[in-house]
C-alpha cells in the first residue's frame, strides 16, 4: 500500500506560520488596584461628568444674573407708511391758539374761527381740514442706553441666588466623586470576592471529581456500592452547580465594577488586592472606641450633601426675595437719540432723556 503524498504539508505549514506572524499578539492583562479603580471612577463615571456639566451651567448663570447691574442698549428701526390727516391734540391746540378763536354763532353753537387779531375783529370760520387715506413714507429709528439703578433688590438677590446655586453645584461635584469612589471600592472588593469564590468552587469540582474516580475504582473492585457512586456523582453535580453560580456571580460583579468605573464593558484587568486592606488599622480601632454621638457629629460636619442642601436653601430664599422685588416699581434712567422723517437719507434727529418709575412686564403676578 502506497503512502499518501506529503507535498501539501510544507505550503500549509508556511501559510500557518504567516497567519500566526500576522495575528496581533494577545494583550497581557493589566493589573487593577483599588486606587486605580477609584481614580478611573472619579474621572470617567457619567454621574461625575453630569454633575460637572451642571456646575458649569450654574457658573454661567452667575454672569447672566450679573447682567442686571449693567446698562443695556435699546434700538429700533421702523418703516411706518401712514396717512397725513391732522388730529388736533391739546398740544397742537396750544401751539396754534394765537391765530385761532372760538365764538358763539346766532344759534348759540361754538364755532372755530381764524382771527388776524384774536379777541378782536377780522375773524372767519376755520376751513375744514382735508382728510385722505393715502399713505406716505415715514421712517423712525432710535438707539438708546438705559440703566436700572434701583429695583428693590431684584437683581442683587437674583445674583446671590445664582452664586449659591453655583457653589451648591460645585459641592455636588465633590459629593458625586465621593459616591462613585465608594461604589468603585465596593464593586472592586465584590469582584475580588467573586473571583475567590470561583477559585474555591473550581477546586471543589476537582476534589469531587477525584473522589468520584476513586469511588468508581473501589466500586469496580467490589469495595463500594452503587449508592456510594451515586452519592459521589451527586456531590460532583452540586459542586459543578456551585461553580456555575460562582462564575455567574463573577460576571455580575465584573459588570458592576465596569459600570462603577464608567466603562461600557469589562476590560482586560487583573484585580490585585492589597492584603493590608483587610487588616484592622489603628485608625479603625480609634473610631471603634469613639462615642456614637461624636461619630454622628463628625459625619454631619463632613458630609458634603448637607452643605449642598444648605446652599440650595439659601438660593431659594434669595430667589423669593428677588421675585418680591417685581411687586415694586423699578427706577430706570435712559438716554435715547431718535431719528424720524419721510426720507431715510434726511431724517430729523432728536434726543430723549427719561427717568421712569414703573413695573417690569409680568411683575404683578402670583402663582
Amino acid at each position: 500500500m502506497s503512502r499518501p503524498a506529503r507535498g501539501w504539508v510544507a505550503p500549509l505549514a508556511f501559510t500557518l506560520a504567516l497567519a500566526l506572524a500576522a495575528a496581533p499578539p494577545a494583550r497581557a492583562a493589566r493589573d487593577l488596584r483599588v486606587e486605580d479603580a477609584v481614580r478611573m471612577a472619579r474621572s470617567r463615571n457619567p454621574a461625575v461628568e453630569a454633575q460637572r456639566a451642571t456646575a458649569a451651567a450654574a457658573s454661567a448663570r452667575i454672569a447672566q444674573a450679573a447682567a442686571g447691574f449693567l446698562p443695556f442698549l435699546t434700538g429700533s428701526f421702523a418703516f411706518e407708511p401712514q396717512s397725513a390727516n391732522l388730529v388736533l391734540t391739546p398740544t397742537l391746540r396750544q401751539v396754534t391758539s394765537r391765530g385761532n378763536d372760538t365764538v358763539i354763532d346766532t344759534s348759540g353753537q361754538p364755532v372755530a374761527v381764524v382771527c388776524s387779531t384774536p379777541g378782536q375783529a377780522g375773524c372767519a370760520p376755520t376751513p375744514a381740514q382735508p382728510s385722505s387715506l393715502a399713505l406716505q413714507s415715514f421712517f423712525a429709528a432710535s438707539v438708546g442706553v438705559a440703566w436700572t439703578p434701583w429695583d428693590w433688590g431684584r437683581s442683587a438677590y437674583a445674583y446671590r441666588a445664582a452664586r449659591d446655586v453655583a457653589q451648591s453645584a460645585e459641592t455636588g461635584v465633590t459629593t458625586a466623586q465621593r459616591d462613585v469612589a465608594l461604589a468603585a471600592r465596593l464593586a472592586f472588593f465584590r469582584a475580588v470576592a467573586a473571583g475567590e469564590q470561583v477559585t474555591v468552587a473550581d477546586e471543589s469540582v476537582v476534589t469531587y471529581a477525584r473522589q468520584l474516580d476513586q469511588t468508581r475504582a473501589f466500586h469496580d473492585a467490589g469495595l463500594r456500592t452503587g449508592i456510594d457512586v451515586a452519592t459521589a456523582e451527586s456531590g460532583l453535580a452540586a459542586a459543578q452547580l456551585t461553580l456555575a453560580r460562582a462564575r455567574a456571580g463573577l460576571d455580575t460583579a465584573r459588570a458592576a465594577l465596569a459600570v462603577a468605573l464608567g466603562e461600557e464593558r469589562w476590560g482586560d484587568w487583573r484585580l490585585v488586592a492589597d492584603p493590608a486592606a483587610f487588616d484592622v488599622q489603628p485608625a479603625d480601632r480609634a473610631r471603634a472606641g469613639t462615642a456614637e454621638a461624636a461619630l454622628a457629629d463628625m459625619a454631619l460636619r463632613r458630609r458634603t450633601e448637607l452643605g449642598e442642601l444648605d446652599l440650595l436653601a439659601r438660593s431659594y430664599a434669595d430667589q423669593a426675595r428677588s421675585q418680591r422685588g417685581q411687586y415694586l416699581p423699578q427706577l430706570t434712567l435712559a438716554v435715547t437719540p431718535t431719528w424720524a422723517g419721510e426720507d431715510v437719507s434726511a431724517l430729523t434727529s432728536n434726543v430723549v432723556f427719561s427717568v421712569s418709575l414703573g413695573y417690569s412686564a409680568g411683575g404683578m403676578t402670583r402663582s
